[in-house]
């Protein structure tokens, strides 16, 4: 399992150890034999194009328990799971509905129309199946040419 992120500059821990290093720890405590920082979408794109084992995508700010890294790392849910918190959706956090346990739309608190069930917990761990998707989708991204919104099906895929 590869890990991704990108740095988050000066940030530190309260013993001033970089964020960014004390998350790679931690990722690879839960189970990545790698760890790599992607500075901007292209280079996630380029990353993922060449992964072949499922890959964890954070924010190098997260704050998380290893335990709950684990867990992403290893749910069985499916092969694509996204860490949802059960939190009250609030402005500016990435509000979610979830059915039966699947993410079936996310975004602004006001784009869900009040039907938010949780925030975006900030970490995913993407399939091999579903990382051609991650890639097109992060490239699109990077020009500015956002695709349509695509479905979420069953088990977390992602439907063209």
């Amino acid at each position: 399992m590869l890990a991704a992120g990108t740095p988050a500059a000066g940030l530190t821990t309260a013993t001033g150890e970089p964020l960014a290093d004390r998350l790679a720890t931690q990722l690879r405590q839960a189970g990545a034999d790698e760890v790599r920082f992607a500075g901007h979408l292209d280079e996630l794109a380029d990353l993922v194009a060449t992964a072949s084992t499922p890959v964890l995508i954070t924010g190098t700010d997260l704050v998380a328990h290893t335990a709950v890294l684990r867990h992403l790392a290893t749910s069985p849910v499916g092969p694509t799971v996204a860490l949802v918190l059960g939190d009250p959706p609030v402005p500016g956090r990435t509000a979610v509905r979830e059915e039966r346990g699947q993410v079936v739309d996310a975004g602004a608190l006001d784009a869900l129309d009040g039907d938010a069930t949780g925030v975006f917990g900030g970490a995913l761990r993407v399939g091999v199946d579903d990382l051609p998707n991650l890639a097109a989708a992060a490239r699109a991204a990077a020009s500015g040419i956002l695709p349509v919104a695509t479905p979420i099906g069953p088990a977390g895929d992602v439907s063209p």
